[in-house]
C-alpha cells in the first residue's frame, strides 16, 4: 500500500468529502515511479483493491447491518481520493517519470567534482534525480552547484573514501513538502555530528 501512504503530506478523508486538494509530494511519488516505472498504476491499483477490501472485512457480522452504508461512504471516499491522486500525478509531469534523464551524465560528473569512476557516481546520480524531483524548473548549473556542495559538506563532516572523496550515501534531503527549497544534511553513521534535518513524513490512510 506504499502508494497509498508515502505520497502525501495530508489527510486523504478531508478531500473526499469536500476539503482542499491533496498535497502530493513531489519527492515521494517521484521515487515510487520510477523504482515501479510503467507499474506504477498497477502498484496503485491493487493498493485500492487491498485497502477497499480492507475496509469492507472491517465490519462484523453483528455490526455488518449498522455500518454498511458507513464503509460504503468511506470507499467512495477512497476512489474518490486514489483519482485525484493519479491525476495529480499526471498534472505533475510524474507519470513518467522513469523516462527523465539526468542532468548531469556519469562523465560530467566525474569532470565537475573531480572525483574517479567508482560506485561513488551513482550516489550522486542519485541524489541528482532527488534533487531535479523538488526543483523541477532547476537548470544544469544549479544542479551542479548543488552536487558541489554535497561533496564540501560531506567532506568537511568527514564522510569520505579512501582516496578523500565525499560519500553521498547518507544525504538526506531538507525537503517538506516537495515543493519548498532543499538543502543537503548528513546522516551520521556511527554517532557522529548529525546536522538538521527534515524528513518527508509518511502518512498512514487512515478512513477508519
Amino acid at each position: 500500500k506504499t502508494f497509498l501512504s508515502g505520497c502525501f503530506i495530508d489527510n486523504p478523508a478531508t478531500t473526499a468529502t469536500g476539503g482542499d486538494a491533496i498535497k502530493v509530494c513531489r519527492l515521494e511519488a517521484g521515487l515510487l515511479i520510477r523504482q515501479t516505472k510503467d507499474l506504477w498504476i498497477t502498484c496503485l491499483f491493487m493498493a485500492t483493491v487491498l485497502k477497499l477490501q480492507e475496509l469492507s472485512s472491517a465490519a462484523t457480522p453483528t455490526t455488518m447491518p449498522m455500518q454498511e452504508g458507513e464503509t460504503q461512504q468511506k470507499q467512495e471516499q477512497l476512489v474518490t481520493f486514489v483519482l485525484q491522486l493519479y491525476h495529480q500525478i499526471v498534472n505533475m509531469g510524474l507519470d513518467r517519470y522513469w523516462e527523465r534523464k539526468h542532468l548531469m551524465d556519469g562523465r560530467a560528473i566525474i569532470k565537475s567534482l573531480d572525483i574517479p569512476r567508482g560506485p561513488i557516481i551513482q550516489k550522486y546520480l542519485d541524489e541528482q534525480i532527488r534533487w531535479m524531483l523538488v526543483h523541477p524548473q532547476g537548470s544544469v548549473e544549479e544542479c551542479e552547484v548543488h552536487l558541489r556542495n554535497c561533496k564540501r559538506e560531506l567532506e568537511e563532516n568527514g564522510d569520505t573514501d579512501d582516496n578523500g572523496n565525499g560519500v553521498v550515501g547518507s544525504i538526506v534531503l531538507g525537503v517538506s513538502d516537495g515543493a519548498g527549497p532543499s538543502s543537503p544534511v548528513l546522516a551520521s553513521h556511527s554517532g557522529k555530528h548529525m546536522s538538521k534535518k527534515m524528513h518527508v513524513e509518511s502518512m498512514d490512510l487512515d478512513l477508519t
